[in-house]
């Protein structure tokens, strides 16, 4: 439940353009890979929900996730360690 919600607040705030609505729109997900299949089942299950959304879940690392978010490549970085580390 706190991945969806994760999702959606990514596809609410920074995964759509501004022509689109708050479900609707593309959003790049860089996932770190011990997140990956639990990702990917949500990204699946809420794209069946709201048909108007795509979420493009990104294979990487937790360093590669942060990267791609700051980078702009990404609108959510899922990371499997603190930030810190």
């Amino acid at each position: 439940m706190r991945w969806t919600a994760l999702l959606l607040v990514g596809i609410c705030v920074g995964g759509c353009g501004s022509s689109d609505t708050a479900l609707s729109g593309r959003l790049v997900v860089a996932c770190a890979d011990s997140a990956l299949p639990l990702i990917e089942r949500e990204a699946r299950t809420f794209m069946t929900l709201y048909s108007g959304v795509r979420i493009d879940v990104v294979p990487t690392d937790s360093r590669g996730a942060l990267v791609k978010l700051f980078n702009g490549e990404a609108g959510v970085a899922v990371i499997s360690r603190d930030v810190g580390d």
